[in-house]
């Protein structure tokens, strides 16, 4: 009896272990990089005695999978050295990287692709590698570290205005690209809408296998912004500050009032032979100032050395301050930012002040098949602006002419051989007490669905709101006899709603040494604008609590205008990897925009890359090159920046004789159509020396076809201007 019951136990027990060993679990993970602790994006988690059962982490690092209970975990990615884990519940794994292996996960258009397998023109930015550059723009730190890519700056406070350019100009049009900052399209200045500090990571996509997925709005490349994120289990505040100290610096070195005197009494000798009564330089072979007044009906006016650049250019401060607060969690993460920037202008009576506010948060649910997350920022700015051309007037204003005549006012005027140039101290004076201010609302929110394995479905709404308010006065005025004795005020508001919708299916599968990850969408966005100026002459009271239209005596008028534009377009893309080493991509896109006729309003664009990872074959054994990869693409891409009603005739509205009247005022073309330009590129990427050296050298060649241009027309025509697919 007790043997049977012994028997009996051992069978119940192996029987338990059995089912026991039989149940699986649902590992939730989180992976993230020793190195910088950031998550690992398109990191694969597979049963490691199973490859079939496997997943990839999302976009924060974060992974679900289902595997029997005592199963091991194998978390691999390319750069980072294999993890074999035992399945739990719960797991944070941390990955070491891999001096040996390269690689990274960058966003491309609508999805995340690892860089190795990329076919197309893309560059990352390491913001830590830009962080602690003092600007008040994200753009400026980046020249000189992309190839192809230049940033120019006007040079104002608060970063700017950055004129950026991809591979040159491209079209006698806008040739700016498009900026998405966490999937949200945008042309407007990148310093109004985001903090450094805010900035992950930067990609720029240049040719059309890489950007093409963005249609007619990528003709001049792509600049992808993706913004920070709280890391699972981390609850970080951090403050930082920084005070700089700017400095102008002139590539011209200018003459003085006495060195003047030497080239135009040298001047004045070649063409009449010496004369010691020269009126305003002469003293024999050496020219001298000598202490000169110049009457001007009356208003005398002493003769200086001025150097116009010390008055008007000096040291600039700029202060930024920086608080993040952050916390992530199980299911998501939440973080806000906080970012104030004070900075004086170079020029005097110039400065920027700005305060961004963001705040990101991502939440998921049903075993994080669910996801729902937003980013929002909120920035106002205020601003004094540099007088227009006042650079070029420092240069070209004569030095013999003092800041102030004998009276304290302004000199100038209309000096004899010394030229009429305004006075720059009146125009940067005149700056000081004007209003420009600004508020902006940028951000998205999207929601994720995984209703089965690898396949993604996202619904995502960007808005870019902005409404600016200026008012810019102008008082009466002399300098020396040079008067003007009436003031004018105008006053101006500017409000812009852009928003755009995109909807995208994304997947991916594995099979065997095959892999295929594909993404369809569509897409719509819309801009309205709207334009509401007044302006007035003659205030009684210059003082400031009376700069108001309402306090104007005359030539009080009133302008309001309003423009809008829609674009809605379907997309997809498919990627083919064969063995990790083979690898082809393919584009198509069809935008329709509103600013073409409807018969013409249409346009399909594509692209077509392929890529060899020749370092991946067995007979590559060159062992102090890490990766050695060819890559080959051509696209079409197309560009509508003209403007919006160009395909229709447009008419003024003005005032003649107290009635009004329509007046022509630009030629309508319902046959003008999409710009398109060709882009054909050839690589190689490499790394050696254990990944101590990489780079890429590409060969491009981009051609722009039917370039749209605007043809000034002949004013017995009526009409002033005339749109045409021509260059």
């Amino acid at each position: 009896m007790k043997n049977k019951k012994l028997l009996c136990s051992v069978c119940f027990l192996f029987t338990f272990m059995s089912v026991l060993w039989g149940q699986n679990i649902t590992v939730k993970g989180n992976v993230t990089s020793k190195t910088d602790g950031q998550p690992i994006i398109g990191a694969s988690v597979v049963q490691n005695d199973s490859k079939s059962t496997g997943t990839i982490t999302d976009l924060d690092g974060n992974f679900t999978l289902s595997v029997p209970t005592n199963a091991l975990l194998a978390i691999s990615y390319i750069g980072y050295k294999e993890v074999i884990i035992a399945a739990k519940p719960s797991l944070k794994i941390v990955m070491e990287e891999d001096a040996k292996m390269i690689d990274e996960v960058v966003v491309t258009g609508y999805m995340a692709e690892k860089k190795a397998s990329l076919t197309g023109s893309v560059a990352v930015v390491k913001m830590k590698e830009v962080a602690d550059i003092p600007t008040g723009n994200v753009m400026s730190g980046l020249q000189g570290r992309v190839a192809g890519m230049n940033v120019t700056t006007d040079g104002k406070p608060g970063g700017g205005n950055t004129d950026t350019k991809l591979r040159g100009i491209t079209t006698i049009n806008n040739s700016s690209p498009l900026y998405v900052i966490d999937g949200v399209q945008t042309h407007d200045n990148v310093a109004s809408i985001i903090s450094s500090n805010d900035v992950e990571s930067i990609q720029v996509l240049k040719d059309a296998a890489s950007a093409a997925i963005y249609g007619a709005q990528a003709a001049n490349g792509v600049i992808i912004i993706t913004t920070k994120r709280a890391k699972e289990g981390d609850v970080k505040v951090s403050f930082d500050m920084s005070l700089t100290a700017q400095t102008f610096t002139g590539g011209i070195d200018m003459l003085d009032a006495y060195q003047w005197g030497d080239v135009y009494w040298q001047a004045y000798k070649n063409t009449f032979g010496t004369n010691p009564n020269s009126v305003v330089y002469g003293n024999g072979e050496k020219a001298q100032l000598q202490e000169y007044y110049f009457d001007q009906n009356g208003v005398k006016i002493k003769s200086g050395n001025t150097d116009w650049a010390k008055e008007i250019f000096g040291t600039a401060l700029m202060q930024n301050y920086n608080l993040s607060l952050s916390k992530g969690f199980k299911d998501g993460n939440v973080a806000l930012t906080l970012n104030y920037m004070n900075q004086d202008g170079l020029c005097r009576n110039t400065d920027y002040e700005r305060f961004n506010s963001r705040l990101a948060s991502n939440f998921r649910f049903v075993d994080g098949k669910v996801r729902v997350g937003e980013s929002i920022s909120v920035n106002h700015w205020l601003e004094h602006l540099n007088p227009a051309g006042i650079e070029e007037l420092v240069i070209a204003q004569h030095p013999a002419i003092p800041v102030y005549d004998e009276n304290g006012g302004y000199a100038g005027g209309y000096v004899d051989i010394l030229g009429d140039k305004p006075n720059a101290i009146r125009l940067t004076d005149n700056e000081a007490n004007n209003r420009h201010k600004s508020w902006r609302i940028f951000g998205n929110v999207y929601l994720e669905v995984e209703p089965i394995k690898n396949l993604v479905l996202k619904s995502q709404f960007g808005l870019n709101y902005t409404t600016g308010f200026n008012s810019t006065f102008v008082p009466k005025w002399s300098e020396a006899d040079r008067k003007v004795d009436v003031n004018e005020l105008t006053v101006r508001q500017d409000n812009s709603v852009q928003w755009v919708w995109s909807n995208t299916a994304n997947y991916s599968i594995d099979f065997g040494k095959n892999n295929i990850s594909a993404v369809i969408g569509t897409e719509a966005k819309k801009e309205n604008g709207e334009h509401l100026q007044g302006y007035g002459r003659g205030l009684v009271i210059e003082d400031l609590d009376y700069r108001y239209l309402d306090t104007v005596t005359e030539g009080k008028s009133v302008s309001n205008n309003a423009s809008t534009y829609a674009m809605v377009s379907y997309f997809g893309k498919v990627n083919y990897a064969f063995d990790d080493k083979y690898l082809i991509s393919g584009t198509v896109r069809r935008d329709a925009s509103s600013r073409f006729h409807p018969d013409n309003r249409w346009g399909n664009f594509w692209s077509l890359g392929g890529a060899w990872l020749i370092s991946k074959e067995d007979f590559f054994n060159v062992e102090w090159i890490d990766e050695l990869k060819l890559k080959a693409s051509y696209g079409s891409q197309g560009n509508d920046n003209i403007g919006d009603y160009r395909y229709i005739t447009t008419y003024e509205i003005v005032n003649a004789n107290g009635n009004p009247a329509a007046v022509p005022y630009a030629m309508g073309n319902k046959d003008i159509t999409w710009e398109t330009n060709g882009n054909f590129n050839v690589g190689i990427d490499f790394a050696v020396l254990k990944n101590r050296l990489s780079g890429t050298v590409e060969y491009f060649n981009r051609k722009t076809s039917d370039m749209l241009f605007s043809f000034p027309l002949p004013p017995t025509m009526g009409f002033t201007s005339y749109y045409s697919n021509v260059g």
